[in-house]
C-alpha cells in the first residue's frame, strides 16, 4: 500500500471525528492523529538518512514498510478499554495500572502484523518487535524487558479482549493506514 494515497491530508475532519480512540489527554490527542503524526515525523527522518539497504539485505521499500507496520502498530495496545480508562482516571488500582499497560501487546501485534500481512521472515518481525517493545524504555530496563513471564502473557491476553471491545474502529484505522482487515 502507498502511504501517499492514505496520508494525514486524505482524512478528513469527519473521517477523523468517526474515531473516539484517545492517545494522549493533554493535549485530547485522537489516536489515528497521533498515529499519523508519528509516521510523518519518522518518515521525514528517514528520507534524511543516508542507509546501505543493500549491505542490510532488504530493499528500501520493505523498509519504508517496516517503517509503517512499526509505528502504526506501536500504539495498538492504547485502543484497549482498559488503556482508555487509565485517561480518564486519577487513580488506578495496581490490576489497572497492569492492565493499561500498552508496549507488550503492540510489540506482539507488530510481529503478528509484520510475518502475517505482509509476509516479513520472522527476524525481521523479531525486529519490529523490540523496537515496538522499547519505544518506552529507558535502556537500563532493557535486560528487565527481555523476558515475557506467564503473568505478561495472561496480562496480554486480557489486555486484547479489551481491545476487542473497540474492534470496529481498530479495524478501520489499520485498514487505513495499512490496507488490512
Amino acid at each position: 500500500m502507498n502511504w501517499k494515497k492514505n496520508s494525514m491530508q486524505t482524512m478528513t475532519d469527519d473521517f477523523i471525528n468517526s474515531f473516539n480512540l484517545i492517545s494522549h489527554t493533554e493535549p485530547n490527542r485522537k489516536l489515528i492523529v497521533h498515529l499519523g503524526e508519528v509516521y510523518n515525523k519518522a518518515k521525514k527522518r528517514l528520507d534524511e538518512l543516508t542507509i546501505n539497504f543493500k549491505m542490510l539485505s532488504i530493499s528500501s521499500e520493505q523498509f519504508e514498510k517496516l517503517l509503517q507496520i512499526t509505528v502504526f502498530c506501536h500504539d495498538f495496545g492504547k485502543s484497549s478499554i482498559f488503556f482508555q480508562d487509565k485517561l480518564h482516571k486519577k487513580t488506578l488500582t495496581q490490576k489497572e495500572k497492569k492492565l493499561s499497560e500498552h508496549g507488550l501487546i503492540s510489540a506482539f501485534f507488530g510481529y503478528f502484523i509484520a510475518i502475517e500481512s505482509f509476509v516479513f521472515d520472522k527476524r525481521v518481525a523479531s525486529f519490529v518487535f523490540m523496537v515496538i517493545r522499547y519505544h518506552h524504555l529507558d535502556l537500563d530496563n532493557a535486560e528487565t524487558m527481555q523476558t515475557v513471564d506467564k503473568e505478561a502473557i495472561n496480562n496480554v491476553l486480557k489486555i486484547f479482549e479489551g481491545v476487542k471491545k473497540n474492534s470496529s474502529e481498530v479495524d478501520a484505522m489499520y485498514h487505513h493506514f495499512l490496507g488490512i482487515n
